[in-house]
C-alpha cells in the first residue's frame, strides 16, 4: 500500500481523505435506494391517480360515497320518488340496482300496487297525460308518510340518472327550513318569457317547499292547478311560484350546468338541436367544456347505459403504471 502511495504520489492523509468521500458517497446511494425512491413513487402514483381524474372531468366524489351533512352537521337525507307506469319493469329495476340504492329513501309511484311491494299504488288515473295528477298525488303520499324520513325530496324518471353523491354536495350548505327549488331552468316553447323547471332531468324541493305545497298549494285551486293532465314540470312551477317558492339556478360556481335533459355524451358530442339550445334558459354550452364536474343528473337514459355509468363511477379503478 505505502509503495502505491508513492507511485501514486499521495500523501496519507489525501487517501483517508479520498476514502472518507467514497464512504459517504456509498452511504447516500443506499439511502436513496432503500428509502428515498419508494417515497417518491408512492407520490408519483397518488399523483398520477389524482392527475387521471382531473384529466377525466371527475372529482372524488364520483367514485366514492362521502356521507355528507349539512352546516348544522345534520346529513343531507334525500328522498326520491318516480311517478310511473305498472309495465315500467325494466327501467324501474335498473335505477332500483344503480343509483337508486344511494338515496336515503326511494319510492315508485304508480296507479296499482305490485305484488312485490316494489310499486306504490295512489288513486290516479294511468296514463301520460295524467301525470301532474299523479305527482300531486305523490307529494300528499310522501308528505302523509314520509315527511320527517328526509329534508330533500327529488322527483325524476325511469329515465333519469342521478349521482346522488354530487347532489348531497349541491345540497349540503343550503338550509332545507327555507323555500327552495332546484333544477334545470328551461323556457316554454309557446312563450320565451315564460320559464319552468325541467321535468325530465329532475327537480328538487326543500322540505319546506313541501310542506307548503301539501298544506297550502293544493289545497287551493287557485294557486295549483286542479286539472290531473298536463306537463307536470310546469304547472308544480307555476304553483311554487304562487306559494314563493324561488326557482334556484342549479348550476355550479363556474356557471355550467349539472342538471342535463339529454345524455352528457350529446352536450360533447355537439348534437344537441338548435331547438333545444333556444329553449334553455341559460347558454347552452357544448365540446368539452359542456358540463359541471360536480354532474347531477341526467335525462333519457337507457336500463344498459345506466349500468353502464355505474360501472365507470363506482367500479373503475385507474392504476399508475411506470416503466
Amino acid at each position: 500500500m505505502d509503495r502505491l502511495i508513492k507511485a501514486i504520489g499521495l500523501s496519507k492523509k489525501t487517501v483517508a481523505f479520498v476514502l472518507f468521500l467514497c464512504l459517504q458517497i456509498a452511504l447516500l446511494m443506499c439511502m436513496n435506494r432503500w428509502f428515498l425512491i419508494p417515497m417518491m413513487q408512492q407520490r408519483e402514483t397518488t399523483e398520477s391517480g389524482n392527475s387521471i381524474w382531473k384529466q377525466a372531468g371527475f372529482n372524488e366524489s364520483h367514485v366514492k360515497e362521502a356521507s355528507l351533512t349539512h352546516s348544522n352537521n345534520k346529513p343531507v337525507r334525500i328522498l326520491c320518488f318516480i311517478p310511473t307506469a305498472p309495465d315500467n319493469g325494466e327501467r324501474l329495476t335498473a335505477v332500483r340496482e344503480t343509483w337508486g340504492k344511494r338515496v336515503d329513501k326511494m319510492l315508485f309511484l304508480s296507479s296499482v300496487t305490485n305484488q312485490n311491494q316494489t310499486l306504490i299504488g295512489l288513486n290516479v288515473t294511468e296514463g301520460y297525460h295524467f301525470v301532474w295528477g299523479k305527482v300531486k298525488a305523490a307529494y300528499k303520499y310522501i308528505y302523509e308518510h314520509h315527511i320527517n324520513d328526509a329534508d330533500w325530496f327529488m322527483k325524476a324518471d325511469g329515465d333519469t340518472y342521478v349521482i346522488v353523491e354530487n347532489l348531497r354536495k349541491m345540497l349540503e350548505r343550503e338550509n332545507t327550513t327555507q323555500l327552495i327549488l332546484f333544477a334545470n331552468r328551461v323556457r316554454n316553447a309557446n312563450n320565451l318569457n315564460v320559464t319552468h323547471a325541467d321535468g325530465g332531468a329532475g327537480y328538487v324541493i326543500s322540505k319546506a317547499a313541501l310542506r307548503k305545497l301539501v298544506e297550502i298549494g293544493l289545497k287551493n285551486d287557485s294557486l295549483c292547478s286542479p286539472e290531473e293532465g298536463g306537463p307536470d314540470d310546469v304547472k308544480l312551477t307555476r304553483c311554487l311560484e304562487r306559494l314563493g317558492v324561488p326557482h334556484r339556478d342549479s348550476r355550479d360556481e363556474h356557471g355550467k350546468q349539472r342538471f342535463f335533459h339529454f345524455s352528457v355524451e350529446m352536450y360533447f358530442n355537439m348534437s344537441v338541436s338548435k331547438y333545444r339550445a333556444k329553449i334553455e334558459y341559460y347558454p347552452t354550452v357544448q365540446g368539452k367544456d359542456c358540463c359541471s364536474e360536480n354532474l347531477v343528473s341526467m335525462h333519457k337514459i337507457s336500463p344498459a347505459n345506466m349500468y353502464m355509468f355505474d360501472y365507470l363511477l363506482y367500479k373503475v379503478r385507474p392504476q399508475s403504471q411506470r416503466c
